[in-house]
């Protein structure tokens, strides 16, 4: 039997998640958000340049080599909205432990509060799995197109949801909505997968 400090004896002791768990984690076409038709997936180490899409090819290469990187997968999904086109994106990282997956974190939030563009390139701190953070609003290198980007962590595993769309108005509320549904979502499928 295995005694956890802090936990009751007869409550198992979570585990770290593996590349098992990713495909359920991440949304599948079955999960597309309303209104909208799923487009790219894929997985393995290509999917770390994503969040970094807009660098130069030299440039995403330490995004690449980010270090304890085991796994990551990766569904997206497109349609229009209130006369605007959609973009949702649902990517789960793979790290080998807690420390390594807060340094993927802290790399693509420090590029991001840098180059992405944001008016306020400060982002809003989220309460989901071990932390995150939210960016928000138009995004330079998005064509300044409005959108919410959510980065957390869970353990060893770092959670990505983004909602993009030339929308405005109530249909921008409508995107932030779905947005943070997807994102939490994920989360809930997160702990479900070590509890």
């Amino acid at each position: 039997m295995i005694v956890v400090l802090g936990r009751p004896s007869d409550e198992p002791a979570t585990r770290a998640f593996v590349a098992s768990d990713l495909g359920a984690i991440v949304l599948t076409a079955a999960d597309a958000p309303t209104g909208t038709e799923p487009s790219i997936s894929g997985h393995g180490r290509v999917i770390l340049r994503n969040p970094v899409w807009y660098l130069p090819a030299d440039e995403q290469q330490p995004f690449m080599n980010l270090a304890g990187f085991v796994d990551a997968r990766e569904q997206s999904f497109e349609g229009p909205m209130s006369g605007g086109n959609l973009l949702f994106v649902s990517e789960a990282f793979l790290f080998e432990d807690a420390s390594t997956a807060q340094a993927a974190i802290d790399a693509f939030s420090a590029e991001w509060q840098v180059s992405f563009g944001f008016p306020d390139s400060e982002p809003r701190p989220v309460d989901m799995g071990d932390g995150g953070v939210l960016f928000a609003g138009p995004a330079t290198v998005q064509n300044g197109e409005p959108g919410f980007y959510y980065f957390w962590r869970r353990d060893n595993l770092v959670l990505n949801v983004a909602g993009i769309g030339d929308v405005r108005g109530e249909a921008l509320a409508d995107l932030e909505a779905a947005t943070e549904a997807v994102a939490l979502d994920m989360d809930r499928r997160a702990a479900a997968r070590v509890e």
